[in-house]
């Protein structure tokens, strides 16, 4: 067996040490897990906000000449498609936002930046957590068969019923 398990285990003070190191690690790791995916959650709807005022924005000058024409029947038939697109882009991104105001693409881009940023250090946060986690369960796998224990799903998947 590697001398790192050893090591593990002198480091922690014995077994149970080793095995509640490795629940704390594992609690972690869910949580670190639980972050990251509300962190990637809020990067879609940032990217999504930042589709919908491209979309917006594309389509602003023909939703102005639309409100400045006089034949507006005329030209919602020409510019049936682009003014739809405004409307569903306005639609979006007041319903998304918490003042009722269409946000920036500057602040959207700034925004997904930041969250970019915050991803990567939870992915690598995460990435450690796993690895460690994982490192542990070896470790507790060793101990139990350095001390001749057979690890609880096995014991449980070996028992046979009680027939008396």
């Amino acid at each position: 067996y590697r001398k790192e398990n050893v090591s593990y285990y002198n480091e922690y003070g014995g077994w149970e040490r080793v095995q509640t190191a490795y629940e704390e690690i594992t609690g972690k790791r869910r949580e670190a897990r639980k972050t990251l995916q509300e962190t990637e959650s809020r990067l879609k709807s940032v990217n999504e906000q930042i589709h919908y005022t491209g979309q917006y924005l594309a389509n602003k000058s023909s939703y102005k000449d639309f409100l400045n024409t006089r034949n507006k029947k005329k030209f919602r038939k020409e510019h049936r498609s682009e003014l739809e697109l405004y409307e569903a882009a306005v639609k979006y991104l007041k319903s998304h936002s918490s003042d009722g105001k269409i946000p920036s693409m500057k602040s959207l881009k700034e925004e997904k930046e930041k969250l970019a940023i915050q991803k990567k250090a939870q992915q690598e946060t995460y990435n450690y957590f796993v690895d460690y986690a994982s490192e542990l369960k070896t470790v507790c796998a060793n101990v139990d068969t350095i001390l001749g224990k057979e690890p609880e799903k096995k014991a449980q998947q070996t028992k046979q019923p009680d027939l008396s």
